[in-house]
């Protein structure tokens, strides 16, 4: 233990740093809004009763539920020390992630400072407990069961513990819709490879898989999910049910791209600074960095238009797509004009990246970034799509950080050098 200490003082210094930062922020949380005072109500029926009334009548994230009215009963500090430790751990799955065996305290400082200005305002729309225990619990185990994939391809082997640690985290965070896909995709794409190249698969990833799959399985069929959506539809989006896949897939789409660039936290613009990074350590063209420059004022402005009444009018040409769409009018230019302003900048990036790191690492943060967008077009699935706000883009924001922070750490690009 002496040793360990030792060996990671620094690492522990800078945990501790994060942990004191996010303490903080909760304690001047007001608890007890929101869906917060509901469960706390409910949570009068036991943890049994109260799962067996959701399972029946509202959703298939049972163990989730389980562990919020649990929270709920019990104050504001446990969650407070708890929710904060979930943001450590989010930095430690980060770091292992991008970096795997090797030791960067800077890369570690950077996503220390990323996370504690990361918008925590955001986690109070369903409530403080609702929220978080909702998508920041999930996301956090998620991760850590990902950070599993580098870890063991470097060599690392998982001791007894740290399997049970993963079966738990894997039980938890694939409870969530979101997380559960993503772990499913990242991990199916990881063994595919290794299969194609021959190599060992650890048995604990085959675990994984097939538990991710079976909690799928049971969102699919879940009868409170099947009740929950007729409610939705009835409550919050009437007109959804008259839609076809197709309108479906435009909802989603338009949503995703509106709300993303009008509502996307300013850490996330780090991405941005990462591409910039890469043309600046392989001396790429300047008009590439100019270009760069001019699409991040472009995506800066759209981000600010709703505060600038000058920019009003640029405002409500991408406001329309993030409120309930009644009818579809495909006919529409001002959509087009949006996905096809998306879409160029869009490969202009994965451009960057293919033209200034190496082919084995483009494909990584290619598939990252392919994830952190269809973790939230899932959404045009759900008539909930607009009432759920902001909080269904959380794991493509941190998606997007990890796959600015793979850029930043990628080595000088020669020829067509491979790390």
């Amino acid at each position: 233990m002496k040793k360990i200490l030792k060996d990671n003082k620094k690492e522990i210094i800078l945990y501790t740093f994060l942990f004191l930062v996010m303490f903080i922020k909760h304690i001047f949380a007001k608890t007890g809004t929101g869906d917060d005072a509901w469960f706390l109500n409910y949570s009068q029926l036991g943890i049994k009763n109260f799962t067996i009334l959701r399972m029946e009548t509202w959703t298939s994230r049972n163990i989730i539920e389980a562990f919020l009215i649990l929270f709920v009963k019990n104050g504001k500090w446990l969650w407070t020390i708890i929710d904060s430790l979930m943001f450590v751990l989010i930095a430690y799955d980060i770091y292992k992630i991008v970096l795997s065996k090797k030791h960067n305290y800077y890369m570690l400082g950077c996503i220390i400072f990323i996370i504690s200005f990361f918008p925590f305002r955001m986690l109070n729309q369903a409530g403080w407990y609702a929220t978080t225990i909702n998508y920041i619990w999930p996301l956090a185990l998620g991760f850590y069961v990902l950070s599993f994939i580098p870890r063991t391809y470097q060599g690392e082997k998982l001791s007894v513990f740290q399997k049970e640690t993963v079966i738990l985290s894997t039980l938890f965070s694939s409870n969530q819709e979101q997380m559960c896909l993503l772990i499913i995709g990242f991990l199916g794409l990881y063994l595919i490879y290794m299969f194609i190249k021959k190599q060992k698969i650890p048995t604990i990833f085959y675990v994984i898989l097939v538990m991710a799959v079976c909690m799928l399985i049971y969102q699919l069929m879940s009868p409170g999910n099947a009740n929950r959506k007729v409610t939705e539809i009835a409550l919050y989006y009437p007109e959804f049910k008259y839609f076809s896949l197709i309108d479906k897939s435009y909802i989603a789409v338009m949503s995703t791209i509106c709300t993303g660039l009008l509502t996307c936290p300013l850490i996330i613009y780090f991405f941005n600074l990462s591409l910039g990074y890469l043309i600046y350590q392989n001396k790429g063209n300047k008009k590439e960095f100019i270009l760069l420059v001019v699409f991040s004022l472009i995506n800066l402005i759209i981000r600010i238009s709703g505060k600038i009444p000058l920019l009003s009018t640029i405002n409500c040409f991408f406001v329309r797509y993030t409120e309930t769409i009644k009818t579809i009018n495909y006919l529409n230019l001002s959509s087009y004009i949006i996905i096809l302003y998306f879409a160029i900048f869009t490969m202009f990036c994965f451009y960057l990246i293919y033209k200034y790191v190496s082919l084995k690492r483009f494909y990584i943060v290619g598939i990252i970034l392919i994830a952190a967008l269809c973790s939230r077009l899932v959404m045009g699935a759900s008539a909930s799509i607009f009432a759920s706000n902001t909080r269904t883009f959380i794991n493509s924001y941190f998606l997007i950080i990890i796959a600015g922070l793979f850029c930043l750490t990628s080595k000088k690009k020669i020829g067509k050098g491979v790390e």
